[in-house]
C-alpha cells in the first residue's frame, strides 16, 4: 500500500483528528528528510504552498508569472511587481497587489496584439477579476484559473 492510497483513507475517513495525525506524520517525515536534504523539503514545500495558494504572496505569483509563454513571442512578465502595484493604486483598485500582478501580466500573454495599448490591459485584466458571473472573490478565480490551466 503507497502513500497515495493512505492518504486517501485519511481524506476518505472525513476525520478531523486522522487528518491532524496524518499532518504530524507527515511533519516528522519532512524534518527527518530535511536533516540531510533540505532543498528536497524547500522544493516539496513551495510546490505545496505553489498548488493550495499559488497567489499567496509576491514570491509566488513571480513565480507563477515567469512560467508564462506570451503571444508576442516572449515569456515571463512583461510589467514588474512595482509597475502594476502603481498601475493599481492610480487606478484605486482594491486588489491584492500580487493578484493584480498576475492577472495584468496574464492576459497581456494571452491576448497580446501590438495595437493594443496598455490601458486595454489594464482594462481587461479588471474586467477578469471582476466578472460578476464568478461567485468568489477576485483571489479565489485567480487561483482557481492557475490551478486548472498551470498544474
Amino acid at each position: 500500500m503507497g502513500y497515495k492510497h493512505i492518504v486517501r483513507q485519511y481524506v476518505e475517513s472525513n476525520d478531523p483528528v486522522e487528518m491532524e495525525m496524518l499532518t504530524t506524520l507527515t511533519d516528522e517525515f519532512v524534518h527527518k528528510v530535511n536533516e540531510k536534504h533540505p532543498d528536497m523539503v524547500d522544493d516539496y514545500i513551495h510546490k505545496l504552498k505553489m498548488y493550495l495558494h499559488p497567489l499567496s504572496d509576491k514570491d509566488c505569483a513571480a513565480h507563477v508569472v515567469s512560467m508564462f509563454k506570451n503571444k508576442d513571442g516572449s515569456s515571463g512578465a512583461h510589467w514588474d511587481y512595482d509597475t502594476t502595484t502603481k498601475v493599481m493604486e492610480a487606478k484605486g483598485y482594491n486588489f491584492e497587489p500580487q493578484v493584480w500582478m498576475w492577472a495584468l501580466n496574464m492576459i497581456y500573454s494571452d491576448y497580446y496584439n501590438p495595437d493594443f495599448s496598455d490601458s486595454v490591459y489594464i482594462g481587461l485584466a479588471y474586467d477578469f477579476l471582476t466578472d460578476v458571473d464568478v461567485h468568489m472573490t477576485s483571489t479565489e478565480k485567480a487561483e482557481k484559473y492557475i490551478r486548472t490551466f498551470m498544474f
